[in-house]
């Protein structure tokens, strides 16, 4: 620019390629900057937001403020932001890309970078919600997907934090069985509607209550309590699993089934 002379320098070749719309003359560029003030002002334009930087230009390690902004597609992406600051806040779409189930809002505790339940604290990310599914987890209840780990997960959070209500949505769960405690309620959107299904060569029983076995048979009053089953049908898919299994297998008081369908155990 210091070197331009009085004539009108070629933009094309000179000034083109820094986004100035006009070639100056070097006295023009002495008075009120001219070119450089307008490139200078597209810099600021295209860098900054009403509130400062631009969202797509913001970013922690592969994600930018734009793709937070919009929602991410899955935790898996969530986890990926870099350094994120403490009450950051994150909405997610889908716990799995692309099913559209399992997401919601969380914000950023640097205290709890080291907890990891699968749902409701995720290295420091905690869900806000007053209510928990089993999607929040990862479960899918396509009928294909072995949900085993994530609903457990469910149920062990319930557990830790002294008894809950977790929700299934429509679909069928596939299991290799699960294990329930005290003041757990699992609830199903119906019982032609929800259903929990023991994966093949499973084996197993499909609900079984913390230490049942260990406690049939005896007066104990050590077994679980006030667990509820409603509104879902239980499939202990029996021509898969011929050697052992029942449907539900609880020891325990005030055990609350309603409007529970269960077949083939």
């Amino acid at each position: 620019i210091s070197s331009l002379t009085d004539n009108k320098a070629d933009k094309s070749t000179t000034l083109g390629g820094y986004g100035i719309t006009d070639a100056y003359t070097k006295s023009e560029i002495d008075t009120d900057y001219g070119g450089v003030k307008t490139l200078y002002d597209k810099n600021v334009e295209a860098i900054s937001g009403i509130d400062g930087w631009d969202a797509s230009l913001v970013v922690y390690g592969k994600v930018t403020q734009e793709q937070i902004n919009d929602g991410l597609d899955s935790i898996a992406q969530l986890l990926s932001i870099e350094n994120p600051s403490d009450s950051m806040r994150a909405y997610v779409k889908s716990y799995h890309t692309g099913l559209g189930k399992g997401g919601g809002t969380f914000v950023y505790d640097s205290s709890k970078v080291n907890i990891n339940d699968k749902g409701m604290v995720i290295n420091g990310w905690v869900r806000q919600t007053n209510q928990i599914f089993f999607e929040f987890f990862g479960a899918k209840a396509d009928g294909v997907t072995n949900s085993t780990i994530a609903m457990q997960a469910a149920i062990d959070y319930l557990k830790s934090i002294g008894g809950g209500k977790v929700y299934g949505l429509a679909g069928t769960y596939l299991v290799n069985g699960l294990t329930v405690y005290s003041n757990i309620h699992i609830e199903g959107a119906g019982i032609e509607v929800t259903t929990i299904k023991l994966a093949d060569n499973a084996n197993k029983d499909l609900i079984y209550g913390e230490n049942a076995n260990q406690l049939f048979g005896t007066t104990s009053t050590a077994g679980i309590q006030s667990f509820a089953l409603t509104t879902i049908c239980l499939d202990g898919n029996r021509a898969n699993n011929l050697t052992d299994g029942s449907g539900i297998a609880i020891f325990g008081n005030k055990i609350l089934l309603e409007k529970v369908f269960i077949k083939d155990c």
